[in-house]
């Protein structure tokens, strides 16, 4: 199962989610359904005014709208108790519904961020020609921090691949500058990270 296993369903997903795996399990024999959260999707149909719109969302924005059923207004913290969605997820999803093209939620207040106190409502004035309409997914940026992290993995994964191309240079270079290996080195491995930590991986 993924971080998000334990999300809690709303009652009626649960339902359908219970008598897929009963058929499922009936002509499979053997197999063990693996629910993973992260990468379903399905249609949700909602009314607007008089407009009736489908609504192609992510697993996660299904289970954030259908909250709103219950409750008028929630806040990006109650959202989260309610669902046990991980926080990163639950504040893309969120973007995603109020920042985004479509803004199915109306956030206050209104700007281009969401944090844990914003306060969220169904945007009962939303309008669009199309019937079907499909809401794409925020990515969050990744902080310098993030970015860094995964520059340090990389450098680590590809340790032996970027050592054996070295020997292989110098083997075939006798004499060679250290900005000309570096840069060998990037045509070489097309390596995805900033020069001046391959040039400090170089140096070491």
């Amino acid at each position: 199962m993924t971080s998000n296993s334990c999300i809690i369903l709303p009652d009626d997903l649960l339902t359908y989610q219970a008598i897929f795996a009963k058929y499922y399990t009936s002509i499979h024999s053997g197999r063990k359904l693996d629910w993973q959260p992260h990468l379903g999707h399905c249609i949700l149909r909602a009314t607007f005014g008089s407009a009736v719109k489908e609504l192609v969302v992510s697993f996660f924005q299904a289970i954030t709208l259908l909250l709103f059923q219950e409750s008028s207004r929630l806040t990006t913290a109650e959202i989260e108790e309610l669902s046990k969605m991980d926080r990163k997820d639950l504040l893309m999803t969120l973007h995603s519904l109020s920042c985004g093209k479509y803004q199915i939620l109306v956030k206050h207040p209104p700007n281009g961020s969401v944090t844990m106190e914003d306060l969220f409502e169904l945007n009962r004035e939303f309008k669009e020609k199309l019937f079907r309409i499909k809401i794409n997914q925020a990515q969050l940026k990744e902080s310098v921090d993030e970015v860094k992290c995964t520059e340090r993995r990389v450098l680590a994964d590809r340790q032996f691949q970027i050592d054996a191309a070295i020997v292989r240079i110098l083997k075939s270079r006798k004499v060679i500058t250290h900005n000309e290996l570096v840069s060998e080195l990037f045509m070489l491995l097309h390596v995805p990270m900033c020069p001046q930590n391959l040039s400090n991986w170089v140096a070491d």
